[in-house]
């Protein structure tokens, strides 16, 4: 008997567990294939044009409103961004358009069609509350990602690398220079997440094929 995991941390959680070190494998990535599609999306970091931020949305009406405030008031005198929202299907849209009519978000886009990896080529900045994978596919993709602590929840983050430069924030303060920070940095260097990006791949995912899956027999 083996067990298979394909986590950033290796085998090393596992083991620290208690799981006997000689059964456990690491795996293969087979569900989330597409952190090795390429961006064909040339617009990422034109700064001198409106740019989309992407809001996903997770399991709980409590963050979406938390979220809803916080970005709210960071964006409330700015007109250079697109609010695009993917709701999460635990959450009814009728509520979250009450949620956001109550906050005073007026100018936003719900994303319903398609799936989420569809319109993430698409996007300039995520911000996410956490409990959701998107946060590390968005990273993958060399999009920059603004991870906001929740006031009075438990914050799950699926994404650790020290070296990140956006580190996780709680204050609607601290997300607007996270904005302004991306800007600088995308000036200096328009690759600057796109190599970052490449280093996560490369840590958390590993591409299948048929030599590799022989982990499986």
């Amino acid at each position: 008997q083996r067990y298979t995991t394909n986590i950033c941390m290796g085998t090393k959680l596992f083991e620290e567990a208690g799981f006997p070190p000689k059964m456990l494998v690491l795996g293969e990535n087979l569900r989330f294939t597409s952190v090795y599609k390429k961006s064909t999306n040339k617009n990422f970091h034109k700064l001198n044009e409106k740019r989309n931020i992407l809001l996903p949305l997770t399991f709980s009406y409590n963050l979406a409103l938390d979220l809803f405030l916080k970005v709210n008031d960071v964006l409330e005198d700015i007109s250079i961004y697109n609010i695009w929202i993917r709701n999460h299907p635990l959450l009814l849209k009728k509520e979250i358009t009450v949620m956001l009519e109550k906050v005073g978000i007026e100018n936003y886009n719900f994303l319903d069609d398609g799936i989420i990896q569809d319109w993430l080529p698409q996007i300039n900045a995520l911000i996410s509350i956490g409990a959701s994978i998107t946060i590390l596919e968005a990273v993958v993709l060399g999009i920059p990602v603004i991870r906001v602590i929740p006031d009075q929840d438990i914050f799950y983050d699926p994404f650790h690398w020290p070296d990140y430069p956006l580190s996780p924030v709680s204050k609607t303060a601290e997300i607007r220079d996270q904005l302004s920070l991306i800007d600088k940095m995308v000036k200096i260097n328009p690759d600057t997440f796109s190599n970052i990006g490449k280093e996560v791949q490369e840590a958390y995912f590993t591409e299948p094929n048929e030599e590799n899956l022989k982990v499986f027999l």
